[in-house]
C-alpha cells in the first residue's frame, strides 16, 4: 500500500485487519490500521515536500508539474506519480521491461496523461520501436514529418534538435 502510495482508509483497513486481529480485538486493530494510516500519509506528504523542494532549485521554465496514474488493461503500472518537466532538461525512462515506460510515452503522445501540456503548449513525438515495415527504413525526421500532429514547424530547427539530442 506505501508503495504503490494508495492511501485510501477502506484499503487499509480491509488489508491490515486481517493480519493483525490475533493480537487485539477488532475495534483495537482497526484503530491500529487507522494510526498507520494517519502515520503514511504524513510520512508520504512530508516526502513529497522534501522533493518539491529539490525541484525548486533545477533550472529552466517549469513546462508540466503534475500527479497521475496510469493503468494498462487491468494492471495499475504507477500510481500518483509525479512527474515535473523544466525546459532545457532532458530527460530519459529507464526500467525493465513491463513497468511503463512505453505506455506512458503512448499516453504523453496521445494527450491522455492528466494534467501533462497540450500539443499547443508542448510538442512531443514518440518514436515505437516497432514501426510498420514502410516505415522502418525512414530517416528520423522524414518519419516525424509524417507525423499529421506536426504542423508549422521549421524543418530546419526540428534537425538540429535531433542532432543535439
Amino acid at each position: 500500500l506505501i508503495a504503490s502510495r494508495n492511501f485510501e482508509k477502506d484499503a487499509w483497513v480491509s488489508s491490515i485487519v486481517p493480519y493483525l486481529t490475533v493480537v487485539g480485538s477488532d475495534a483495537e486493530v482497526a484503530a491500529l490500521a487507522d494510526e498507520l494510516n494517519a502515520f503514511y500519509i504524513d510520512y508520504d506528504t512530508k516526502n513529497a515536500l522534501a522533493n518539491a523542494a529539490v525541484e525548486d532549485v533545477e533550472e529552466g521554465e517549469l513546462l508540466c508539474d503534475c500527479e497521475f496514474s496510469l493503468a494498462y488493461g487491468g494492471m495499475i503500472l504507477l500510481n500518483k506519480t509525479r512527474l515535473n518537466l523544466r525546459r532545457g532538461q532532458r530527460y530519459g525512462l529507464c526500467g525493465p521491461n513491463g513497468v511503463g515506460k512505453s505506455t506512458l510515452m503512448r499516453a504523453i503522445a496521445s494527450g491522455q496523461l492528466e494534467g501533462f501540456p497540450s500539443p499547443d503548449e508542448l510538442k512531443t513525438v514518440f518514436v515505437e520501436h516497432n514501426l510498420q515495415a514502410e516505415d522502418a527504413d525512414l530517416p528520423v525526421a522524414t518519419f516525424i514529418f509524417n507525423d499529421e500532429n506536426i504542423k508549422n514547424l521549421e524543418r530546419k530547427a526540428v534537425i538540429d534538435m535531433l542532432e543535439s539530442v
